[in-house]
């Protein structure tokens, strides 16, 4: 009720753990922004936001003559009530006390002013008992009204009402409603082809003749590479385990281009400073990617890109690094030997920064130049010719003021690498590239068909 005591939580406002949680204020009504009420602090003329409050709304503050704090509100409250006629002082104790004697007062005939008189005041059921005291001490209590013999606060000739019972809670009965799942609009499902089906296992790739088929190439070209040697395992300090990787090859459209297997090496068991050191690669950086293309659409040049077959396979070790036998293909006149590596494999820590390395001792031998900005980015400039090379690992894009040029030195690249020629830049790092009118157009519309 609006002006009635109420004690708010106050510990938001305070600045020291041992202040008072709370304090008596008044109810000034509902806040508009948030769940909470608006309490006044008589003493301080603050008003508090809180939403954990307790009421008493039958003890009106204003309706007495100093306001409350927290020292005074101990025992007993003493609040006002007003009557049509008459004004009478109530106390409303907020803890229990003893119940007032029921025994009769005395009959009294002596005649009083009426407006002396006593007036009963009503109090709510759950309330505590109360005591009235008369406005003038010495005048006896007079006679009740000639219509009763006593003064009663409801007139009725029935017995007293009994204490209230509790509040029974009815039990709450379980919902009928019938719940509908959620809608989800806006999928779709793609079923993939069991011919499409990357293997999980060396047993299960074997038994598919296109996944046998990738097997077979992988290692016929780390035979030709000359790869390994065998060797007893007595000479190997550690020795480095490896396994199969299967991935389906697509298109820029999401087409099947072929099924690839590659033989990875375990380069999580190596150990530092016995068979590997450095392990740090450079790649080419988006924004030089950018720029390159910029510069070879303004000036209408020609962009070939290329893939590099086995790319790691090409890059020479320098230490001595042991390995188990591909699983699947062990030899079975020397089945515990193990491959001493004499080039770097897939999955070697070292294996990156060994290609790198050889492919840029073959660029500058053929007179490029490492740009100072970007590692992977390589130039050739000579009697008018101008050439832009940009590597990632074994991606490679290339343009150009001179188409000959150009060819010659393609041809000189797949003489040394195995190079597989993807003819005019489509897709490069998982960006489609479409030649216009206006320019060049670099979409993901792939990758994004992907992560949907």
């Amino acid at each position: 009720i609006f002006g009635c005591l109420c004690f708010p939580w106050t510990k938001p406002y305070t600045s020291h753990k041992l202040d008072a949680r709370s304090s008596p204020c008044v109810f000034l009504g509902y806040s508009t922004t948030q769940s909470a009420y608006y309490c006044l602090d008589r003493k301080t003329s603050r008003i508090y936001t809180s939403r954990h409050v307790v009421f008493h709304e039958y003890v009106f503050p204003f309706e007495l003559p100093n306001p409350l704090t927290s020292d005074s509100f101990d025992e007993n409250v003493p609040a006002a009530s007003s009557n049509a006629d008459h004004v009478t002082t109530t106390v409303i104790p907020l803890k229990p006390q003893a119940p007032p004697s029921t025994a009769p007062a005395p009959p009294s005939t002596a005649p009083a002013p009426p407006s002396t008189a006593p007036v009963p005041v009503l109090q709510p059921p759950n309330s505590a008992p109360t005591t009235t005291t008369p406005t003038a001490a010495a005048a006896p209590p007079i006679p009740p009204p000639e219509q009763s013999t006593q003064p009663t606060i409801i007139p009725s000739t029935e017995a007293p009402p009994a204490a209230p019972n509790p509040v029974q809670h009815q039990p709450q009965r379980a919902s009928t409603r019938k719940r509908k799942p959620v809608d989800k609009l806006n999928l779709s499902a793609v079923v993939v082809p069991a011919t499409e089906r990357i293997p999980t296992s060396v047993a299960e790739a074997l038994k598919d003749p296109r996944w046998r088929k990738a097997m077979c190439d992988e290692i016929n070209a780390q035979l030709r590479n000359h790869t390994w040697d065998l060797h007893s395992p007595v000479h190997a300090a550690n020795v480095v385990g490896c396994r199969w990787v299967f991935t389906i090859k697509r298109k820029a459209d999401g087409s099947v281009d072929r099924f690839k297997a590659r033989l990875v090496a375990k380069g999580f068991t190596q150990q530092h400073g016995l068979d590997y050191q450095d392990t740090y690669s450079p790649v080419v950086k988006p924004a030089t990617i950018r720029l390159v293309l910029s510069v070879a659409i303004s000036n209408q040049w020609p962009i070939r890109q290329f893939d590099v077959n086995n790319a790691f396979l090409q890059g020479k070790l320098d230490e001595t690094v042991y390995m188990m036998q591909p699983p699947g293909f062990i030899n079975q006149d020397n089945p515990k030997a193990v491959c001493k590596l004499n080039k770097a494999i897939y999955g070697l820590k070292q294996a990156p920064r060994a290609w790198y390395t050889e492919l840029k001792r073959f660029l500058l031998s053929s007179g490029f130049k490492n740009s100072l900005a970007d590692a992977s980015l390589f130039i050739y400039n000579q009697n008018g010719t101008l050439l832009y090379m940009l590597v990632y690992v074994d991606d490679i894009v290339l343009t150009g003021n001179n188409i000959q040029q150009m060819e010659r030195f393609i041809k000189a690249l797949s003489t040394r690498f195995s190079l597989k020629d993807l003819g005019s830049l489509s897709y490069f790092l998982g960006i489609e590239a479409h030649r216009t009118s206006h320019g060049l157009l670099l979409t993901q519309h792939r990758y994004i068909a992907d992560l949907l």
